[in-house]
């Protein structure tokens, strides 16, 4: 690497609002700032960006995380700095820079939820203090809808405005092109990486386009969505950022509108954007927004399409006020709005510390910029460190799995498909395209459950048209929690000679029937051998049912025996030098498993660096029966997520715990977010250890710690609401051994613990654990088994 084009204390990479603000910030506390970014500012979001000053319209009566209490307060905080902030720099830029205060927000008879949102956008509102009144929607200035959208409700909120970011951008960009500590490059950064190949812990370079490269103590990286060309160009560094997506944003810019707009009119949040804008610009100009698209990631869309364009000048149009149809187009601007999988913004230390980001402020990056620039100066400076801040890019990030995530959004994908507007064209071929490929998976799947048999036996005797809407109507009146069909290429079997569901003579060697509240028991007579169970059948019933009872078989008489059966399942995990691991109380023990006082519920393989699949128990000696206590007891973690409130649910999502366990001189250690997919099912499930009750000891005591607590929450509540459900009797199985049972459970669903019992008694298990390898998961059907299936016998 040649000489740097220049030195800096710290290279801020974006040229975009928040890129901006974080170079003025960093070099008002004296560092010298190299900015790096085109000056042009073409495609960013912030020139797109309606700027709306809006904490709490931003909110919706869902569960996304931007409506959850902490991200409003947030916002909250940044908006009331804001003001001061852009005082500031008229006054440091000598130019104008138009602050509005006030915001309209109107429910209008094309949004179907409008009115619970803005029930939603006053609470939020008024917990934080700021004013909220409902008004007639006739008193709102500049609202004129068409008589087919009439506006039901409308909201005043006082505390929210808007900000010219026409004008803001000019004054920002005047004045860091004249600060006596800042250099701008007006080019393409590419990459990061040591400046010397030699000291690869010291100065960063960053490379550009041009072949250049400029070298630094710091970087803070506000690439917004093309943050994820710049980690690519930096194979050097760990920087462990997440995914940054980008939506994409189409606005439109009218000239010199003729009707009064004093103050900015907008519709909620719906339809995965950002709903209708229309706000008052410089020198009588009006702004209307905005669509929200995503653009998939590894493409490139830096032009309108025509739909887009559509689609803001109606639903503005439509919803806010007709006028906008009559008026002269100045312009139309694309934007990609950075955002992250969790849709909470990145800043803070990267998983290299000389690296800071400051990026993904998806539909705020006009409110935040100055909020965000101030934690990162401050981070830099050292004063108040960023590293466990809730927006760090090292946070671990939940997602909810598809099967999840769809049900709740039915609704919204039918608002997006059929509008309240009519359907256009484009829409129109998307519905045919959708619902062609969702007729042809239902009727060329072959899903496991009796219950979808009725459909293709229905199409089976009538495969014409005309069956279609009948079928419709069958799919309509089936349970919701029946699974849906396989997506995913059936992958042929490993060994096609070997049985996949038991013969008709082996069903008839034992009897089935259900355990409360979940789980299954095959009772065996006489002759009924373990070998009879199809390795297949049982890990396709494990998978629904979570539990399984095998009692009075034979065929697992010796260790050996045992061994080779479970691992008939998948890989075992070796425990010493063999899978089967004793479990029975010690007279020394060296941990709580071999008490027999309180062992906390917990899942097996949770220091582990991988977590077992499924777990293999057998019964040798059961504690006698005059004997209180020794049975293990079992949640399904799946029930309990199903049963709990969309309230409750969004919060367990929002958790993350970090459990410590003492090991002989060590610390193990463990970080894992609440909720965690199951990765054969797609189920959510709970992944959790409860504390040591006060009074109680036990040998190596887990310490847990809850590593964000959210506003308004405490950390023992949440915890002992976790336990009560835990433990509820609707999603708790108590299993009282006798000797002989064999107990196959799915480790990913369930948590488990066991009933203390007398010192002296004796107890003692075998235990199995098994790891599905990925050729066993593509053999199992169904491959995702929605909240609640208990299916049908096998």
């Amino acid at each position: 690497m040649g000489a740097a084009e220049a030195t800096a204390d710290v290279a801020v990479v974006g040229t975009g609002i928040v890129g901006l603000a974080t170079a003025w910030a960093v070099a008002e506390q004296g560092s010298h700032v190299v900015l790096i970014g085109p000056r042009s500012h073409e495609g960013q979001a912030s020139t797109a960006a309606g700027a709306m000053l809006a904490p709490f319209s931003e909110t919706s009566a869902g569960e996304d995380q931007a409506s959850d209490p902490a991200e409003i307060a947030h916002r909250a905080a940044a908006r009331a700095r804001y003001g001061e902030w852009v005082a500031r720099l008229r006054s440091a830029s000598d130019r104008q820079v138009t602050m509005t205060e006030g915001l309209w927000l109107v429910a209008t008879s094309y949004g179907g939820g409008d009115l619970e949102t803005l029930e939603a956008v006053a609470q939020a509102a008024r917990a934080h203090g700021s004013v909220a009144e409902a008004h007639p929607p006739a008193q709102v200035p500049g609202l004129l809808p068409a008589r087919t959208c009439p506006a039901h409700a409308a909201l005043w909120l006082p505390g929210e405005g808007c900000v010219d970011t026409g004008e803001l951008m000019g004054a920002l960009t005047h004045l860091l092109a004249g600060h006596r500590l800042v250099r701008w490059a007006d080019t393409q950064a590419t990459g990061l990486a040591p400046a010397a190949a030699h000291d690869p812990a010291g100065a960063l370079a960053v490379r550009c386009a041009g072949g250049e490269y400029y070298e630094t103590g710091r970087v803070v990286l506000a690439a917004g969505s093309g943050t994820g060309a710049v980690c690519a160009g930096s194979p050097e560094l760990e920087l462990a950022l997440p995914p940054v997506l980008a939506g994409k944003g189409v606005s439109l810019l009218l000239r010199e509108v003729r009707f009064a707009l004093p103050l900015p009119v907008r519709t909620p949040l719906r339809n995965f954007a950002c709903g209708s804008h229309l706000v008052p610009r410089a020198d009588g100009a009006a702004y209307l927004g905005a669509t929200n698209r995503l653009t998939p990631p590894g493409e490139v869309a830096v032009h309108p399409a025509l739909e887009e364009i559509n689609a803001v000048i109606c639903g503005v149009g439509d919803e806010l006020n007709t006028g906008v149809y009559h008026h002269e187009l100045a312009g139309i601007r694309v934007g990609h709005r950075p955002y992250t999988l969790d849709h909470l913004p990145l800043v803070g230390p990267t998983g290299d510390p000389r690296v800071v980001a400051a990026t993904a402020t998806y539909r705020n990056g006009v409110l935040l910029a100055p909020y965000v620039a101030d934690l990162v100066a401050g981070h830099l400076d050292g004063d108040r460190p960023l590293d466990r801040h809730p927006w760090r890019p090292t946070r671990p990030i939940s997602v909810p799995p598809l099967g999840h995530a769809l049900p709740d959004q039915i609704q919204t994908l039918i608002d997006v498909l059929l509008p309240a507007n009519g359907v256009t064209p484009a829409w129109h071929q998307d519905l045919q395209a959708l619902l062609g490929v969702a007729a042809r998976q239902l009727l060329t799947s072959a899903p496991t459950d009796d219950r979808w048999r009725s459909l293709h036996r229905l199409w089976e005797r009538a495969p014409v048209a005309e069956t279609l809407p009948v079928m419709l109507r069958a799919v309509r009146d089936l349970p919701e929690d029946l699974p849906g069909p396989s997506i995913a290429p059936p992958s042929p079997r490993k060994d096609p000679s070997m049985p996949t569901t038991p013969s008709d003579t082996a069903r008839g060697r034992w009897q089935r029937s259900d355990l409360t509240p979940f789980g299954v028991v095959l009772l065996a007579d006489d002759t009924a051998d373990l070998a009879d169970l199809p390795s297949q059948w049982l890990k396709e019933l494990l998978l629904r049912e979570h539990l399984i009872l095998l009692r009075r078989f034979t065929g697992a008489e010796t260790i050996d025996q045992l061994e080779e059966f479970a691992c008939r399942l998948g890989e075992p995990v070796l425990w010493g030098d063999r899978p089967a691991m004793s479990v029975r109380a010690q007279s020394n023990p060296d941990d709580h498993v071999n008490e027999t006082g309180f062992l906390p519920i917990h899942w097996d393989g949770m220091y582990k660096p991988d977590t077992p699949d499924f777990q293999v128990f057998q019964c040798l000696r059961s504690v006698d029966a005059a004997v209180t206590g020794g049975a293990t007891l079992f949640s399904d973690t799946t029930k309990v997520m199903a049963d709990a409130d969309p309230g409750t649910r969004s919060l367990w999502r929002s958790l993350t715990f970090r459990y410590d366990r003492p090991l002989g001189e060590e610390i193990i250690s463990r970080t894992c977010p609440l909720v965690v997919e199951h990765p054969h099912t797609g189920q959510p499930t709970l992944r959790f250890t409860e504390p040591v009750p006060e009074g109680t000891t036990i040998i190596n005591p887990p310490r847990i710690t809850l590593e964000r607590v959210p506003a308004g929450h405490d950390t023992t509540e949440i915890m002992r609401r976790l336990q009560e459900v835990l433990y509820d009797p609707r999603h708790m199985y108590a299993h009282h051994w006798q000797d002989g049972d064999i107990v196959l459970t799915d480790n990913r669903s369930l948590l488990h613990t066991r009933e203390p019992y007398p010192p002296g008694a004796e107890r003692h298990l075998l235990r199995v654990h098994i790891t599905l390898n990925e050729a066993d998961t593509h053999d199992l059907a169904p491959t995702r088994i929605p909240i609640g299936d208990r299916g049908s016998t096998p």
